[in-house]
């Protein structure tokens, strides 16, 4: 689980600090990158990101898990 999980995970926060890329789109102030995932397993690597990557890199990430 671990060996799939450490590069999913990161290959989830490479996508979201390209997705947050300085542009001159008409975003708001806010810097929070909102995340919407399946609670099994994106959500559950999404929260490992938060938890561990994210604050070290300075991103404000916000889970919102979704369910049928």
């Amino acid at each position: 689980m671990r060996k799939i999980a450490v590069p999913l995970a990161a290959a989830a926060l490479a996508l979201g600090l390209t997705a947050c890329g300085a542009g001159s789109g008409g975003g708001s102030d806010d810097d929070t990158l909102v995340v919407g995932a399946t609670a099994v397993p994106a959500g559950e690597v999404l929260d490992y990101i938060k938890k561990n990557l994210a604050e070290k890199e300075g991103l404000k990430l916000e889970v919102k898990e979704f369910t049928d």
